[in-house]
């Protein structure tokens, strides 16, 4: 679904109403590829539901966007780099910018309390990465998660969307991006010091 979702923010300029139409006219569509249990006999009211929750998700990231000042940058970004001396690659749901600020968005389907620990605990890792391996190398974008179902948008601070879900209370994403990263290559570098050594835990 994040794949498909991305789409509506493409149309920011257009109302509530008019993207519940984009929905609906892209609902066989969306349900074939997303939700293709739905489309059996007696699921009408689930099918309902869930459509109701995409539309409110679409005009929630727009509303987002529009009220903080973001423009789309670029959806499905493929992204590559290393991490360290290992080739690594990856696909950035949601690329935006504002002025000469960016922010990387990731999109989830549910899962706001697991993401919000996450962040807070410092274990967005894959957002890290990609945060690092988003140009220019020298500027740390902006992250946040963004989860469908409830129609919310995480992140450290909210100096990149004012209603955001705060996790943690850093007021610098970028200080607060290095050390992950920082704690990331550490933690790399231990463990590939016991495989040197022969050592494997196991629990």
């Amino acid at each position: 679904l994040e794949a498909v979702l991305v789409l509506p923010v493409l149309f920011a300029q257009l109302d509530r109403r008019a993207i519940q139409d984009w929905v609906d006219a892209e609902a066989a569509t969306l349900l074939e590829r997303e939700g293709a249990t739905l489309l059996l006999y007696g699921r009408e009211p689930d099918r309902n539901a869930f459509l109701s929750k995409v539309k409110n998700a679409a005009w929630s990231l727009v509303s987002l966007l529009r009220n903080n000042g973001w423009s789309v940058a670029h959806t499905e970004l493929a992204l590559e780099g290393h991490f360290g001396a290992v080739p690594v690659r990856g696909k950035a749901d949601l690329v935006l910018r504002r002025a000469d600020e960016m922010a990387i968005v990731d999109l989830k389907w549910s899962g706001a309390k697991r993401r919000k620990e996450m962040m807070m605990n410092g274990e967005d890792l894959q957002l890290v990465l990609y945060a690092k391996l988003l140009p220019p190398p020298e500027q740390w974008p902006h992250t946040a998660y963004f989860i469908l179902e409830d129609g919310k948008i995480i992140a450290r601070n909210g100096s990149a969307f004012k209603e955001a879900i705060l996790a943690g209370n850093h007021s610098d994403h970028a200080v607060a991006c290095e050390q992950v990263y920082a704690r990331m290559e550490r933690t790399y570098a231990w463990r590939l010091e016991q495989l040197r050594k022969g050592m494997i835990e196991l629990r």
